[in-house]
């Protein structure tokens, strides 16, 4: 694919992440730019895909000069160093138990669950929900949700139940009495989907705790709540939790997808093959990781991330107060959900915003909801300038 056709191609990925209520020509850091040269300021990034901006020069720069650091003499790039330099680099990040780290070229969910499922009896695995085009097909019949199981078992009524992501502590104790010998392990993603927001603290650990008594190995997939995206870089220092295992499957930057899977020593003996499995072609997306990484580390994301999440929502919860209550916000660090009670609001929120310069979404899986996921180079006066529209919106002085 030409230069040009992969700068078209993301151009209409770029559109279609905004529902095509623009038609993206190009993009600078925190802006977008559409065929009419109108410029925007964004707040939604599509999944993880440009974290640090579009077209961040400073990142550019850096992946060209690494790429020469690793290849030598037109040789093919050293594999080997720079997945051990990756490791090398993650492995602060991540609890000390977690000693193994495999880099996949593919999806790491299949390697994973085959090895914990190869265990004889442990064939089933628990999430909080289980959503379309998240985890491989073939393993499809042997991923429950709560709410699944719940529905399942005679002794519960399910119609009791007001919450099917976190149900009462006795009936998840029930569930996993009964369920604990079939069970390999229980996958947790902080993003609950079906109520756009992120799990809390007092329902989610009640959950970790049983699953750890119960000795059911954590897999905490941070494929979207990860690097910085909540505050710390991975998701789970939010909760007193050490999972046994981290997974990520995604995107940095510029569409370029990696995948890793970090594991306790315990689980991978289970593993039969006990290499990363990344493929020359790959190499690129591995120097961006690290690249990005790099800058994450030197940008003190940590601290920035939750001071401007902190700004963000106690602006717009002051607001929130002042307008009668037109809207309630839920989140944590740079992802918040912005409940707007209808729809309609929803959509005129979003066109609004977009006559003032400013792109936001609405959250797909519940569209009374607009979702803010800005690239994490965001800074105190794009945050002003979108708390400003938001008064504006609701008639209060700017």
């Amino acid at each position: 694919m030409s230069k040009n056709e992969t700068k078209k191609m993301f151009n209409e990925e770029l559109t279609d992440s905004f529902d095509g209520i623009v038609d993206i020509s190009k993009g600078s850091l925190q802006t977008l730019t559409d065929t009419d040269e109108n410029m925007y300021l964004s707040f939604y990034t599509d999944s993880l895909l440009w974290s640090c901006g579009y077209n961040n020069p400073t990142i550019n720069r850096d992946i060209n000069a690494m790429v020469k650091d690793y290849q030598r003499e037109n040789k093919p790039v050293n594999l080997e160093a720079l997945l051990g330099d990756l490791d090398a680099q993650l492995k602060p990040h991540l609890p000390k138990k977690l000693a193994v780290t495999y880099f996949n070229s593919e999806n790491s969910y299949p390697r994973l669950l085959k090895a914990l499922s190869s265990k004889r009896g442990k064939t089933e695995f628990l999430c909080l929900e289980k959503l379309p085009g998240v985890f491989p097909e073939e393993f499809a019949d042997q991923i429950y949700s709560f709410e699944e199981l719940i529905a399942d078992d005679p002794k519960v009524n399910i119609d009791g139940i007001k919450n099917t992501v976190f149900p009462e502590l006795k009936t998840i104790k029930l569930i996993l009495k009964k369920h604990r010998s079939a069970l390999a392990g229980c996958i947790i993603n902080p993003i609950v989907t079906s109520d756009a927001s992120i799990a809390k603290k007092d329902l989610l650990e009640p959950i970790l705790d049983l699953l750890a008594k119960f000795n059911i190995p954590i897999i905490w997939d941070d494929s979207t709540a990860g690097f910085y995206r909540t505050g710390p870089i991975f998701s789970y220092k939010l909760y007193d939790i050490q999972p046994d295992v981290l997974i990520y499957n995604g995107s940095l930057y510029n569409h370029r997808t990696v995948h890793f899977v970090s594991m306790t020593k315990r689980i991978n003996k289970l593993f039969a093959i006990q290499e990363s499995r990344v493929v020359l072609e790959d190499v690129p997306n591995y120097i961006m990781l690290k690249v990005v990484l790099s800058f994450m580390e030197s940008s003190n994301l940590s601290k920035k991330i939750q001071a401007l999440g902190t700004r963000f929502q106690g602006k717009l919860r002051a607001l929130e107060a002042n307008c009668g209550r037109k809207f309630s916000i839920k989140g944590k660090g740079l992802i918040l959900f912005i409940d707007f009670k209808k729809e309609a609001v929803a959509d005129s929120f979003v066109q609004f915003m977009k006559e003032k310069g400013i792109l936001v979404k609405k959250f797909a899986a519940v569209p009374q909801f607009v979702m803010i996921y800005p690239p994490l180079i965001l800074t105190e006066k794009n945050i002003d300038e979108i708390v400003e529209n938001f008064k504006r919106f609701f008639n209060q002085p700017a």
